[in-house]
């Protein structure tokens, strides 16, 4: 019986030139002599791995290389298989009709391939090319993508890759069919300093069965189309991502519920609001909470929201942030007023209305009591950090301290940052007596500045 080294030298370079290059390079090193016959064509693939593994689209790097690699990938289709790491930056020239010499040499180029692309180039937009690209890089790992001109075709494309995955699992397509399959982690970035991003992309990019990772940066819309959620969880497989970013946002209630509700795996989760600069929603931290706890609460791990925008959380319409339903958070990060109850709620709470006997009411006003956190918070939370803490702060986080044995065990860190302005003497000596409570009960109590919240949660958020 013929086996493999039996074979003629030049047979076995036939064959190397076509196997994939991952394999090839696996193959290489279960011999001496499959090595030294493959020495050839394992020297293309480092070289080929080293120009193609990272492409960047951007106006410093290359305005023009999503062509040159579309051009590079039709002329030579094993090089889509070397792409792993893909960036289609904002600052890109997506309008090539502006860039007359390059223009130029593109429609010249094209006169060598089929006359369909020709007409893609002519169309003056990358819209197209990187919706005919993205699908044929079959190893691509990393995509991080700024939407913009006419990327509407793409996004209806990536929508269809979601549906075919379900369609797949039905035996309904072939799955070998189906793009972005060893694609692990999605970065979506609005093209612009004002306005918005839509959602959608982060929609169905996590239903891709291969994403673990999806960020988004600057993400808005809503959508009051409650049919058409219930087809989103009839028509796509449920997520297998595990962290979720979306930096700088402002996303409606509804369309943060469709976006979560397929997430039953999601450990890690930051939403950072941007503002009406961004998108005109309201903001509603305890709702989101409320969303999470329902469809993530056997999963996540570390959650962080808060608001960067400065525009407050008067149009909060949820009374209370209930957090105890997660049973596996160790990591919360939010605002004083997203966790706290709302005052106004304790306040209308604590009126006592009296009627007398000519049908009018006497309002009889008696303090409300000290919130208590604990409460709120789950058995299983390891650390805390509060930004803008209010007025009554030593109080609150006093209290948290005593109650921390029966609520919240676990609890091992507090980090808050003060926003109330009070006299540095006696905030310091406030901070003081806090850290001698919290020592009794074995918690570790810092105290910081707002903007070392900013910036350790953006270096978290990039990592």
């Amino acid at each position: 019986m013929t086996i493999l080294l039996d074979l003629p030298n030049e047979l076995l370079l036939s064959i190397f030139t076509y196997a994939d290059p991952d394999d090839l390079v696996n193959f290489g090193v279960t011999c001496r002599h499959i090595f030294a016959v493959g020495e050839g064509p394992l020297r293309e693939h480092r070289a080929r791995l080293q120009k193609y593994h990272t492409v960047t689209c951007s106006d410093i790097e290359d305005e023009c290389a999503s062509w040159n690699l579309m051009y590079d990938v039709l002329l030579n289709p094993p090089v889509a298989l070397y792409v792993r790491e893909l960036e289609l930056a904002a600052e890109r020239k997506s309008e090539w009709e502006t860039q007359e010499e390059w223009y130029a040499v593109a429609m010249e180029q094209s006169r060598n391939l089929d006359p369909a692309w020709r007409e893609l180039v002519s169309y003056g937009n990358d819209g197209l090319v990187i919706e005919c690209l993205l699908p044929r890089l079959l190893r691509l790992r990393e995509l991080r993508y700024a939407p913009c001109g006419e990327s509407s075709l793409f996004l209806d494309a990536a929508a269809k890759a979601a549906r075919n995955y379900k369609e797949a699992t039905l035996g309904s397509i072939s799955l070998n069919s189906v793009p972005f399959q060893h694609l692990t982690t999605v970065s979506f970035a609005h093209w612009d300093t004002e306005g918005s991003m839509n959602y959608a992309w982060l929609l169905y990019f996590s239903r891709i069965p291969s994403v673990r990772s999806v960020k988004g940066h600057m993400v808005g819309y809503e959508t009051y189309d409650l049919e058409n959620q219930a087809r989103l969880e009839r028509d796509l497989l449920q997520s297998n991502a595990t962290s979720l970013t979306m930096w700088y946002s402002a996303i409606g209630l509804n369309a943060f519920r469709a976006l979560v509700m397929g997430m039953p795996k999601l450990r890690n989760f930051c939403y950072d609001h941007g503002g009406a600069i961004v998108d005109d929603y309201d903001f509603d931290a305890k709702a989101m909470f409320k969303i999470l706890s329902k469809y993530t609460k056997d999963s996540l791990e570390s959650l962080q929201i808060f608001d960067s925008s400065d525009i407050g959380y008067d149009d909060q319409e949820t009374p209370h942030a209930l957090l105890s339903k997660f049973k596996k958070l160790r990591t919360l990060d939010t605002d004083w007023d997203a966790l706290l109850p709302d005052p106004d709620d304790d306040e209308d709470a604590a009126l006592d209305d009296v009627e007398l006997s000519q049908g009018f009411f006497e309002e009889v006003y008696s303090a409300p009591l000290v919130p208590e956190i604990a409460r709120l918070l789950p058995s299983s939370l390891e650390e805390l950090s509060l930004r803008k803490c209010g007025s009554d702060w030593f109080l609150v986080l006093k209290s948290l301290c005593e109650k921390k044995e029966e609520h919240c065990p676990k609890l091992r860190k507090l980090t808050f940052a003060i926003t109330w302005e009070d006299d540095v003497g006696t905030q310091d000596a406030k901070v003081a007596e806090l850290k001698e409570v919290a020592k009794k009960f074995e918690l570790e109590v810092e105290n910081c500045e707002e903007n070392d919240f900013f910036q350790r949660g953006m270096l978290e958020t990039l990592e």
